[in-house]
């Protein structure tokens, strides 16, 4: 699934969701157009693609994987509740390590 966010029809941003497992939902992308950063847009665009996963009956946790440097994603995640599980390293093609978090659902 893709959820898009639109402002004054202009991208502000989108996020991909998959269930790739019976009982799990990977947020395999999350991107906020950076002229829309700091502005709530993060905030709205992940609480609504978290209330429709809820709706998904069998879905019993939420995973996502972020650049271990991306400190304001990172806040953005803890604040929805997300809880770092661990490290993964040289996740990215240029070698930066990934936190793997997860939201119980």
């Amino acid at each position: 699934k893709v959820e898009l966010g639109k402002f004054k029809k202009e991208l502000a941003g989108f996020v991909i969701v998959i269930k790739d497992r019976n009982d799990r939902a990977n947020i395999i992308n999350f991107l906020i157009n950076p002229k829309y950063q700091n502005h709530g847009i993060g905030t709205i665009l992940l609480r609504k693609i978290i209330e429709e996963i809820k709706i998904v009956k069998d879905i019993k946790k939420i995973v996502l994987n972020v650049n271990v440097n991306n400190e304001n994603a990172i806040k953005l995640y803890e604040k929805h509740h997300f809880k770092i599980i661990k490290e993964l390293n040289n996740y990215y093609n240029n070698g930066d390590s990934s936190f793997l978090m997860e939201l119980n659902n």
